[in-house]
């Protein structure tokens, strides 16, 4: 099923502009701090225990606290006083704490909190911006489309599972 919901960020970058190379060429390295919640449904057949699989639907909710490292290249255009930028890279994410799956307790009470391991999760980002240069410093805005790939095991009976993220990220921040 899909889980719709919302992550605020905090996140830090470091761009490389490699003029010398070739004009406008940058490396960005980033890291993303994310507190996230999702909700949805989960139906008939997608449960974890036998009872919870005879159940048709029933609510579901995520939260989740990840760490995303990023980077890759991009390109830099110098149109007029503004800045226009595109970017695109790899994800990897080192830390994931406090995946909670939370089934609502009128169906299933011990399917409350499961807890998970990572195994694998990585992905790909792509992105535009544009940044305002002021005297010390610059405005930046970006719109970044972010894909992660999730495989988890749940640390009660080891099942594997797989999920996939899909993103759309608009920020706001300051360049120094």
């Amino acid at each position: 099923k899909t889980l719709s919901g919302y992550a605020p960020q905090v996140s830090a970058g470091v761009d490389f502009h490699c003029d010398r190379l070739f004009k406008g060429l940058m490396f960005n390295i980033g890291i993303t701090y994310e507190p996230g919640k999702a909700k949805g449904e989960k139906g008939e057949g997608e449960g974890y225990y036998e009872e919870v699989r005879k159940c048709e639907s029933m609510p579901l909710e995520v939260e989740f606290n990840q760490l995303n490292l990023m980077f890759g290249p991009g390109y830099q255009f110098r149109t007029g006083t503004l800045k226009t930028r595109v970017k695109c890279g790899g994800i990897y994410r080192p830390f994931f704490h406090k995946m909670n799956l939370m089934y609502d307790r009128y169906y299933h009470p011990r399917t409350q909190n499961v807890k998970w391991q990572i195994d694998t999760t990585y992905g790909l980002y792509a992105g535009v911006g544009l940044e305002y240069p002021l005297k010390k410093f610059s405005l930046i805005w970006d719109l970044e489309y972010i894909y992660n790939y999730n495989k988890w095991t749940t640390l009660k009976d080891s099942e594997k599972h797989v999920i996939h993220q899909n993103a759309l990220c608009l920020s706001f921040g300051v360049k120094l």
